[in-house]
Formats: structure tokens, C-alpha cells, sequence
């Protein structure tokens, strides 16, 4: 049985402590002044929701953004294809009782994600919009598609860990690769 040395443990820790505040650090050269300029601009106290809900995903081209086909294609910002059967094995992947609680994760973005892309066509997005301040600085809510397009394909991976747990890739016995 291996000893558990907490000396040892905290490296990684350290080295995540150091990596996050130096990205930070980067960062903040970029988001202080966009801070600031960002009171002076137009949207510096929000748009007005009508302008806030324009472009939101009608609910009635849901399916065509998901599964679009090349001859009736919708708008560009209403499209957040990831493939059929990534879709399916991503669901696939949810189901059982080995779910990882990583993938409940990724399933809770996309759902967020196409929750709040149907904007103005969704009964709650007025009240989030009263009670987010955030959601007041943009338009388009379909872009909360690029969301839902990030998360499925990592909900997909879920899949191909559960499918994988069991084959040895030189990480020992019954290594994980993901």
C-alpha cells in the first residue's frame, strides 16, 4: 500500500494556483480597459429587451438548427449541428449507472445553452433578463448555440469513456483515457 505523502500532493495544486494567476494576470491587460470603455459605450447600460430578444431561435426551427440539411439551410446563427450519432452516443452516454457526474455537466450546459437561445420565445428569458444584468449587453440570443455545439461533443466523450474504462492504454490496469 502506497504511503500519502500531502507534501507531494500539493505541487499540482501549486502549479494550478501559479498557471490560473498568471492567466489571470495576462488577461486583465485586455479586460480592465474594456472594463472601463465599456460604461462609455452604447450598451453601457444594457439594451432595451426588444433589442436584447432580436434573433432569438424560433422554437419551430429547433429541429432544422440541430439536424440542418444542405438544401433548406436556417440563418447561419440559428445552426449548432454536432453529427447525429455523436448526438445519439452523447445520450447514450448519460444513460446507466456508471454516469459520470462530468457529463450531467456537459448535458446541463446544452440544455441551458438551448434554453436560453430560444430568447424572447422562451417565458422565463424576460425574467432572467430582469434578474442577470449580463444578458442585458448582448443580442442574438441564438449564439448561446456556440454553447450547446462546445458541450455536446464533450458530452459525447462521456460515451467513449464509458465505452473505453475497461481497455488497458498503458496506464495500467482498466487505465482511463479521458
Amino acid at each position: 500500500r502506497a504511503h500519502y505523502d500531502p507534501k507531494a500532493a500539493s505541487w499540482p495544486a501549486l502549479a494550478l494556483a501559479i498557471i490560473l494567476g498568471l492567466g489571470v494576470g495576462l488577461s486583465l491587460v485586455q479586460l480592465l480597459p474594456t472594463l472601463e470603455l465599456s460604461r462609455e459605450s452604447i450598451r453601457g447600460g444594457g439594451l432595451a429587451y426588444n433589442e436584447a430578444i432580436s434573433f432569438s431561435l424560433p422554437p419551430w426551427l429547433l429541429a432544422r438548427s440541430l439536424l440542418p440539411s444542405f438544401k433548406d439551410s436556417p440563418f447561419s446563427e440559428y445552426i449548432a449541428y454536432t453529427g447525429v450519432l455523436p448526438f445519439l452516443l452523447a445520450v447514450y452516454g448519460l444513460v446507466g449507472r456508471e454516469s459520470r457526474r462530468l457529463a450531467f455537466f456537459w448535458a446541463g450546459l446544452a440544455v441551458l445553452a438551448l434554453f436560453l437561445a430560444l430568447g424572447g420565445y422562451n417565458p422565463a428569458y424576460e425574467l432572467l433578463y430582469k434578474v442577470a444584468p449580463p444578458l442585458r449587453l448582448f443580442r442574438v440570443p441564438a449564439r448561446w448555440l456556440y454553447i450547446y455545439a462546445f458541450a455536446m461533443p464533450l458530452l459525447f466523450f462521456s460515451f467513449i469513456g464509458k465505452v473505453t474504462s475497461g481497455f488497458n492504454f498503458g496506464g495500467g490496469a482498466g487505465a482511463d483515457p479521458i
